[in-house]
């Protein structure tokens, strides 16, 4: 697909949604992540793929190299059983072979230890969140920090009623 063809959410200069890094430009390939593809040109034009060009080679070393420049940071973590049973659903594939390759030996609670690979403390935050009571972040401080206050916040929205929506009428009073 041409540079031109598509356009990509984010300015479209990431590895994962835009132009081509320097050292896949000599291959001419270019990696999209459909995710990030908010409109496409079908332009008629073909072309045709390198006779010795070996996907699942070529997916692995791009894959690989995509991780080790994303995740800059770990984190410190423990996870319940239902935790770790949940997590190839709901964290990156990198983050869940993390946890099945640093995992400790179960605690006397059941849950276990492991050190993740993260971005940043906002995206993990966002991440481990969807675990929720199944996780406990024990390090970076900061990634601790910043779970105990979405869970705080999360506790003072839950804590109070529901507003009533928009446009709706209270409820009859109960007649004797």
């Amino acid at each position: 697909m041409p540079p031109d063809a598509g356009e990509t959410r984010g300015g479209g200069e990431s590895r994962d949604g835009g132009e081509a890094e320097e050292e896949d430009i000599p291959t001419g390939l270019r990696v999209y992540r459909v995710g990030k593809i908010l409109s496409l040109t079908v332009t008629g034009e073909c072309f045709d793929r390198p006779p010795d060009f070996d996907l699942a080679t070529y997916w692995a070393t791009w894959t690989a190299r995509y991780e080790a420049e994303v995740y800059r940071a770990t984190a410190t973590v423990r996870l319940s059983p239902a935790g770790v049973a949940i997590a190839p659903f709901r964290l990156p594939p990198a983050v869940s072979r993390a946890i099945r390759n640093s995992a400790s030996a179960p605690e006397p609670d059941g849950w276990i230890r492991a050190r993740l690979p993260i971005e940043s403390i906002r995206h993990a935050q966002g991440e481990l969140l969807t675990l929720g009571p199944d996780l406990e972040v024990l390090e970076p401080p900061e990634l601790r920090a910043a779970l105990a206050g979405a869970a705080a916040a999360l506790a003072h929205l839950y804590a109070a009623d529901p507003p009533a929506p928009a446009g709706s009428r209270p409820a009859p009073p109960d007649s004797p």
